[in-house]
């Protein structure tokens, strides 16, 4: 395939004698007059021969022109004088190849070959890089003034869009917005020091996806880009998440095995950890227990409202009391603590269960104590023998006559004396004969 390579020349005739010689060597030349440099921009080709005239005139557009290829672009510079003198003010970052007139067509063409060669293996390089990037088992954008201009089938696998929809749009509106600062920060930071890799959750078309973000300055058809890279760590979280849950199991079960109260994890409604003081105040076994729901439990069943209907205030516990029935059907009263927990952004349960009955059974006894005492309050105590009471309001706590109480504690009370009639038959028997002799009459 010709090369096709653009000539600008102040020499008119040495301008047409190079064209001449180039399409004799096969080559599509193209002459660029000084003025139309700046017009010739969006024009593509594969070499520029240019003179120190056109240089010095047009070393602003060979700027752009060498910046805006994203791949190697040669300028070939002809001149009378020493090549030496053109290694000044930066002109080698412009011209990458010197020739001083005259030279031979052979060497001429040799240069020429070579600086094709050059950007013929650069293209090569370019779609090799560009194969590479289309296969690569990550996501990669190119990101300029924010917005995607490129990415790869593997991005639009992650992401669950179709390129259309990608194109244009700016990647942060993918990114979930706890991550977005930090995402122009640093991804996205003009500071190359300030660069490194984030983890974020990236919105796909159906869901979304832990991924890990790195990026690098590039230059993408002559202008600052970033090329991002987008890794799928989906997995690897998920699997790191499970072991960290895992090893927070394992700490909170060692917590509860050590426990002297009884304790409780509830999970979506279920019991997800019991403590040996659970079952020894329950009387339940601890694998009969675990991933049963609450309302499966009867001891909680029996509860004055459901555990998972109570609202929690702003402080996420509350305590409250109530009985329970054990499995051995004996009555425990229970001072119940209920906390509110997240773990890994899910919300769980903390049910710490306090015994407090033989406190209960204490006020009980002492309640049954007092009633009698009450029951008994008033009566007085006398001796089944003598028949003395017990003066208990006196220190001395004497044992006196009954007259005697009563004339000292019953003051409303006067007494009158007389004889009954079993006492007059042992004290007055002849009295008491006669009497009844009397009544036979």
């Amino acid at each position: 395939m010709s090369k096709n390579i653009a000539i600008s020349i102040s020499n008119k005739r040495d301008q047409n004698l190079l064209k001449d010689i180039l399409k004799k060597w096969n080559y599509k030349p193209n002459i660029i007059e000084f003025s139309d440099f700046a017009t010739n921009l969006e024009k593509k080709y594969d070499l520029y021969i240019i003179d120190k005239k056109a240089l010095a005139r047009n070393r602003k557009e060979i700027k752009i022109i060498k910046t805006g290829s994203d791949t190697f672009l040669p300028f070939l510079l002809l001149t009378a004088g020493s090549e030496t003198n053109y290694h000044k003010n930066n002109i080698w970052k412009l011209i990458d190849e010197f020739i001083s007139t005259p030279i031979k067509k052979e060497i001429l063409n040799a240069r020429i070959r070579i600086l094709l060669r050059a950007r013929k293996f650069s293209e090569e390089m370019r779609e090799r890089y560009f194969t590479l990037v289309e296969q690569s088992p990550v996501g990669i954008a190119i990101i300029k003034d924010r917005r995607i201009v490129y990415t790869n089938p593997r991005l639009l696998e992650i992401s669950g869009y179709q390129e259309n929809k990608l194109i244009d749009k700016q990647l942060a509106d993918l990114i979930d917005t706890e991550y977005r600062e930090k995402y122009y920060k640093t991804v996205l930071s003009n500071e190359e020091d300030s660069r490194e890799n984030i983890e974020c959750k990236l919105s796909t078309n159906s869901d979304s996806q832990w991924v890990e973000l790195s990026a690098q300055r590039i230059k993408y058809k002559g202008d600052k880009a970033s090329l991002v890279i987008i890794s799928d760590i989906t997995k690897q979280k998920i699997k790191k998440q499970n072991e960290y849950l895992k090893h927070k199991e394992q700490e909170y079960e060692k917590i509860f095995n050590a426990s002297e109260d009884a304790m409780i994890m509830i999970k979506d409604s279920k019991l997800y950890l019991v403590n040996q003081a659970f079952t020894n105040l329950t009387g339940y076994n601890k694998k009969s227990l675990l991933g049963k729901s609450i309302d499966q439990i009867p001891i909680f069943g029996e509860l004055e409202q459901n555990l998972m209907d109570i609202q929690l205030d702003d402080e996420n516990e509350i305590e409250f009391e109530s009985k329970i029935k054990t499995y051995g059907a004996s009555i425990r009263y229970i001072k119940f603590h209920l906390i509110k927990i997240n773990i890994d952004w899910e919300t769980a349960y903390i049910l710490i269960l306090r015994d407090f009955t033989e406190q209960v059974e204490l006020i009980q006894k002492l309640e049954r104590i007092k009633e009698t005492e009450e029951d008994t309050e008033g009566m007085v105590k006398i001796c089944s023998n003598c028949k003395r009471v017990k003066d208990e309001q006196n220190d001395e706590e004497k044992w006196i006559e009954p007259e005697k109480y009563v004339t000292e504690y019953l003051a409303d009370i006067k007494f009158s004396h007389g004889v009954c009639p079993e006492c007059t038959k042992e004290l007055y028997p002849d009295y008491n004969k006669k009497r009844a002799e009397n009544k036979e009459e």
